[in-house]
């Protein structure tokens, strides 16, 4: 009897008002009997950015055959569909729970018929003819019962119980770069990469074999974004030249950030999510908190290249924004770029800075011919001001700004913090990268570098030369989803 898929959209008097909800297609919920188990067809991906008491929610491009394989699975305990109301992005579940008033005189022999039809269990009595109800693995969606109940002669009052997000009003949200739902203030809808489309239309997140370099300060190893037996590859600390990476300082909680945001692991409790979960981590450390010198940069491409890298993220620039890249440094760039992957080449890509300036006359990292320059934009949708400009900007990523929120990122001592700045917007793009190369491990980079350039989101046209750049936007947003549709239909 169960016909959890025929309902689309239904209307319930609710308390003084009503309830109108509506089917989402593209995500669904599951309670499993232990959440330490993993459940995870190839067919659904994590929804990280609401994490629930008792239920997880998954995206899925095939719900309905999804939800049918896992409601067979001996740790789910409900496989259900999910629904929204005003706006769908805030996810309503049936929990499975009914409260139910029967209408005065009404006799229990004529209660039990009810409960019996429906397929229902007893959980508790509430006062006379007044019920909390459960439905079982052989009832009708409980919807669909609450529904039935409500036109029913013999029934006053028949309600769902539903799951849905509460909201504390200084929640940051910080991790509206994978979803902007644009649901309070200082968050536009649709401001953000489109990853978790991405993820649902290639049914993906990602691959162990893609492995992304951070360059940066120090590691927290033992942070649950980094924890599994295969997640660090190629470790190397050329600051203080040995094979572990980590942190020295409080303070140099650089290189944990921005290895989170492009790579962390799914983490359950806390709802963190980094944009590639399933790519390998190569933690390499320059910087010891202080300072770094430029020829010690030449070991760290070379250790990149020769571990296979496919990503190599670079938040950092030095501080005198006048100084060139010496040479040593500056070939070691193009030969990781060039002969990366096998000959396929790798993604280099820095930070474009935090001055507010324009870059165009400059030598330094983000000038580099090879590498690709990131910018930054914000919840709002708006060009992040502080972010430099000019012509080796390539595109921008999620950042924070003016009026906009930072992003949620690892912290060192196995915590959590907000993140921001062009570094943020880089470990995004490196993630986002990693993750679209999963979906074509043969693509060569400068059709890669195409792809991205031809499905980015322009913001304003008119700034935007022939060629489709601008010194202010690059050739625009990045945008996850149109990616992969245009990756997914090469041949």
């Amino acid at each position: 009897m169960n016909d959890n898929n025929k309902l689309d959209e239904v209307t319930l008097s609710y308390g003084k008002g009503q309830l109108h909800l509506k089917k989402n297609f593209n995500v669904f919920g599951l309670r499993r009997k232990n959440r330490a188990l993993i459940i995870q067809p190839s067919s659904m991906t994590p929804y990280s950015l609401t994490p629930f008491r008792t239920f997880d929610l998954y995206l899925s491009n095939d719900t309905e055959n999804t939800l049918d394989e896992l409601r067979n699975h001996k740790n789910v305990l409900v496989g259900t569909h999910v629904y929204y109301a005003s706006n769908e992005d805030i996810p309503i579940i049936p929990t499975g729970l009914l409260y139910a008033e029967f209408k005065e005189g009404v006799q229990k022999f004529s209660v039990a018929e009810l409960i019996s039809e429906y397929k229902l269990q007893f959980v508790e009595s509430r006062g006379n003819r007044k019920y909390i109800l459960r439905t079982t693995r052989y009832s009708p969606n409980p919807l669909k019962v609450a529904n039935a109940l409500q036109r029913h002669p013999a029934v006053e009052i028949a309600e769902p119980d539903i799951a849905t997000l509460g909201i504390m009003h200084s929640d940051p949200f910080t991790s509206w770069h994978l979803k902007n739902s644009g649901h309070a203030d200082g968050f536009e809808k649709g401001a953000d990469s489109r990853l978790l489309e991405a993820q649902a239309e290639a049914q993906s997140q990602g691959s162990s074999e893609v492995i992304v370099a951070v360059i940066d300060q120090g590691f927290d190893f033992d942070h649950p974004v980094f924890a599994g037996p295969n997640k660090i590859i190629a470790p190397k600390d050329f600051a203080d030249g040995d094979l572990y990476p980590s942190f020295n300082l409080p303070t140099e909680n650089h290189g944990t950030a921005c290895a989170s945001i492009a790579v962390g692991n799914y983490d359950d409790e806390k709802g963190f999510m980094g944009v590639a979960p399933k790519s390998r981590l190569m933690p390499i450390r320059f910087h010891n908190g202080y300072d770094f010198n430029f020829f010690g940069l030449e070991q760290c491409f070379q250790h990149a290249l020769s571990n296979g890298a496919w990503v190599v993220n670079c938040s950092w620039a030095a501080a005198d924004s006048t100084i060139s890249v010496p040479t040593l440094v500056y070939d070691a760039i193009h030969k990781c770029a060039i002969e990366g992957r096998n000959g396929l080449g790798t993604v280099v890509c820095f930070s474009i800075g935090n001055d507010g300036m324009d870059i165009s006359s400059l030598n330094g990292f983000a000038n580099h011919q090879d590498v690709w320059a990131i910018g930054a934009f914000t919840s709002e949708d708006k060009r992040s001001s502080y972010a430099n400009f000019g012509s080796p900007l390539l595109l921008c990523a999620p950042s924070d700004g003016l009026g906009g929120w930072p992003i949620n990122a690892a912290k060192n001592g196995g915590k959590y913090t907000d993140f921001d700045g062009t570094s943020a917007a880089c470990a995004v793009f490196a993630g986002i990268c990693a993750f679209l190369l999963s979906l074509k491990p043969n693509l060569k980079v400068r059709e890669f570098k195409e792809i991205l350039i031809d499905t980015a989101r322009k913001i304003d046209p008119a700034l935007h030369t022939a060629d489709g750049h601008s010194l202010i936007y690059g050739y625009g947003y990045i945008d996850a989803l149109r990616a992969v549709k245009a990756i997914m239909r090469l041949p």
